[in-house]
């Protein structure tokens, strides 16, 4: 038996129904001897920018950290986010603050990480950078 996860990087307006529903598994199973039964489920939505809040996210990043330092064409992540939520409800950004690989070189989640506690007043100071360009004092 095997699984597979479905992560459809596309919001779910413009992705029509089951992208597993059209018989083919059953097709090739049985070709092989065997038989092949899928069980669909959605998780989490993909987590989807709005446009204008990454644009803003973006422009902070940039004027705290230097323009070479913020990279915005990321790549698709297959991790679900309960940020997803949100952004269905709400426009906004959801960013990564990179932290390198740690003394270890390892990353989130994985049983070796180690926070970069060096990290955390860029973060502080990009929290706060964000509040003040939205919410400039008069």
């Amino acid at each position: 038996m095997g699984i597979e996860e479905v992560h459809p990087h596309e919001h779910p307006a413009r992705v029509g129904g089951q992208p597993l529903a059209g018989g083919g598994h059953h097709r090739v199973a049985t070709a092989l001897g065997g038989r092949a039964e899928i069980e669909y489920k959605r998780g989490y939505p993909s987590t989807i920018n709005s446009e204008r809040e990454a644009l803003f996210a973006a422009k902070v990043g940039e004027r705290v950290f230097g323009r070479e330092n913020v990279f915005t064409d990321a790549e698709p992540t297959m991790g679900g986010e309960d940020f997803s939520y949100m952004l269905q409800a709400r426009p906004g950004a959801y960013v990564f603050l990179g932290q390198g690989g740690g003394p270890t070189g390892c990353f989130l989640h994985n049983s070796g990480y180690d926070f970069n506690d060096e990290v955390i007043p860029l973060g502080a100071g990009y929290l706060a950078a964000l509040v003040e360009e939205s919410l400039p004092l008069k």
